[in-house]
C-alpha cells in the first residue's frame, strides 16, 4: 500500500494525506476519523489491508470537520494534545511547493517537493496520483505526463520545468470562468527564482513577486486549459557582485562607496562599524538602488565617525536572508580640537618619529637645547596616559606599545622655564 490516503470531500474532489503532508484542508493529521471512508493506492498484485488494535490511537481528538478549528481557544484539552502531536509529526517533513486553483466555490491543491535521489518519472513510493477535483482541478505532471497530486522531483536546477494540468466545470449556458492560481507556500524553492509561463498569452510571471495569477478558462477553447497552457520554470539567481568598496574621510565625515552588478536577488545592504575589528554594530541599512541585472553605485556618509582608529564592513543580505560580508576597511579619524598656540619657531625645534608607530616614539631635541625636559602623553579625551622626565641633551625614547590604537598628543615642556616646546600628535597603530 502506498504511503497516502484519500478522502472524498462533501464539496467535491479529495482531501487527505500523502507522504506525510496534508492537502486540501485535512488540517495536517495522518489519522482517519471514526466512520470515515477512504481510498488508498495499492502496489501489489493481490492487495489487502488488515487493521489491528495497535492501529488505534486513543489519545487523538477526532477532527470531524476534516480541518482544524480557526479558533483553537475553544478546543478541549484532548484537542490541545492533538495539536501538539501534529507539530511533532510535521517538523521533519520536506519543504513543499504548494499551489492551488481557485474559483468562487472550491479550491484544489497540488504539492511538489525537491529532493536528491527522487525521480522525475512517476514513482509510487515518492509520488501520489491525482484522484480528481471538484469544480476546479489542478495537478502537476511527471516526466511521462502522469497527473500527480504529490510530485516528488529531483533537486532543483536551472533546467527544471514542471507542466501543470488545469481544468474546471462550467455550468451551461456559460462557457467561460474566472479562476486563479495561488502559490501559497514557496519554501521548497529556496533562493531559486520561479516563473509561471503562460503559453496561451505568451507571458512569463515572477511568482515570488506575484504569487497569485488570475486568468480565464473558456471551455470552447482547449488552449485555455489542460496540460499545455502553464509551465513552471526555475532559475538559480546570479549572485550579486560587489566591488570598489572604499572608505575615506571627507572633512569630519566617513564616506563609504561601493558598486554592484546583478542585484535581483539582493534585499539590502547594512553598514557595520567597530572599534576593535571584533565586535561590530550596525550603523545603517541601505536599500537597493534598483533590483536589476544592471550596475548600481552606492554612497553612505557616517556623520559621526568614531575618533581614532575604527573599522567598517559591508554586509549584504539576499532575499532569502543569507548574509555575505564583503570587506573590512579601517580608517583613522582625528577630531579637531583647540590647543594653545605654540610659536612656530618653537615647534620647529621638535622632531618625533616614526609616526604612525607600533611600539616606540623617538623625540629629537636640537643641540642648542640645554635644559632638562619632561613629557606628558594625552588621549583625545584630554586624559594623561603617560609621563616621563629627561636630562639635557638627551634624546627621548618612549615606549608606547601598551597604548591602545588611536590618536594621541605628546606635550614636551622645558623643566626650568616651564615653556611648552611642542605638542605634536601621533598615531599609535
Amino acid at each position: 500500500v502506498a504511503n497516502s490516503f484519500y478522502l472524498i470531500r462533501p464539496t467535491g474532489g479529495f482531501t487527505g494525506m500523502v507522504l506525510g503532508s496534508s492537502y486540501n484542508g485535512t488540517g495536517g493529521t495522518k489519522y482517519i476519523q471514526p466512520g470515515q471512508g477512504f481510498f488508498v493506492v495499492v502496489t501489489g498484485a493481490s492487495p489487502s489491508i488488515t487493521f489491528t488494535e495497535s492501529c488505534k490511537i486513543g489519545t487523538i481528538y477526532p477532527m470531524r470537520l476534516l480541518s482544524m478549528p480557526d479558533d483553537k481557544t475553544i478546543s478541549a484539552t484532548k484537542a490541545s494534545s492533538h495539536y501538539t502531536s501534529l507539530s511533532n509529526e510535521t517538523s521533519s517533513l520536506p519543504k513543499i511547493l504548494r499551489i492551488n486553483l481557485e474559483d468562487e466555490y472550491n479550491i484544489d491543491e497540488t504539492l511538489i517537493t525537491f529532493k536528491a535521489g527522487s525521480k522525475a518519472s512517476y514513482d509510487v513510493k515518492e509520488d501520489a496520483g491525482y484522484m480528481g477535483g471538484s469544480s476546479v482541478s489542478l495537478n502537476s505532471l511527471s516526466s511521462e505526463e502522469n497527473s500527480l497530486l504529490y510530485n516528488g522531483l529531483p533537486t532543483l536546477s536551472d533546467t527544471t520545468q514542471i507542466k501543470l494540468n488545469i481544468s474546471t466545470i462550467i455550468s451551461a449556458p456559460n462557457t467561460t470562468k474566472s479562476v486563479s492560481l495561488n502559490f501559497t507556500d514557496l519554501a521548497a524553492v529556496g533562493n531559486f527564482q520561479i516563473f509561471l509561463k503562460d503559453n496561451l498569452l505568451n507571458t512569463v510571471t515572477d511568482v515570488k513577486a506575484n504569487p497569485s495569477y488570475a486568468f480565464n478558462i473558456d471551455k470552447a477553447n482547449a488552449e485555455t486549459f489542460g496540460t499545455n497552457r502553464f509551465i513552471l520554470v526555475f532559475k538559480n539567481p546570479i549572485p550579486t557582485t560587489v566591488s570598489n568598496f572604499d572608505v575615506k574621510l571627507v572633512k569630519a565625515v566617513s564616506e563609504l562607496k561601493w558598486s554592484t552588478e546583478n542585484e535581483q536577488n539582493t534585499d539590502r545592504f547594512e553598514v557595520e562599524r567597530s572599534t576593535d575589528n571584533v565586535i561590530f554594530e550596525k550603523v545603517a541599512t541601505v536599500g537597493l538602488a534598483q533590483a536589476s541585472t544592471g550596475s548600481s553605485s552606492y554612497t553612505y556618509l557616517d556623520q559621526k565617525p568614531i575618533e581614532g582608529l575604527s573599522y567598517y564592513r559591508l554586509k549584504q543580505v539576499d532575499q532569502q536572508g543569507k548574509v555575505t560580508y564583503i570587506d573590512t576597511l579601517s580608517i583613522t579619524y582625528v577630531k579637531e580640537i583647540i590647543v594653545p598656540v605654540i610659536p612656530i619657531e618653537s615647534q620647529l625645534r621638535l622632531v618625533i618619529y616614526p609616526n604612525p608607530t607600533f611600539d616606540a616614539l623617538q623625540i629629537k631635541m636640537p643641540q642648542s637645547f640645554k635644559h632638562p625636559f619632561k613629557i606628558s602623553i594625552y588621549n583625545l579625551q584630554g586624559s594623561e596616559v603617560k609621563r616621563a622626565s629627561f636630562g639635557a641633551n638627551e634624546d627621548l625614547y618612549q615606549n608606547v606599545s601598551d597604548l591602545i590604537a588611536g590618536v594621541y598628543y605628546i606635550e614636551v615642556i622645558d623643566t626650568e622655564t616651564k615653556e611648552v616646546i611642542g605638542r605634536p600628535k601621533f598615531i599609535k597603530q
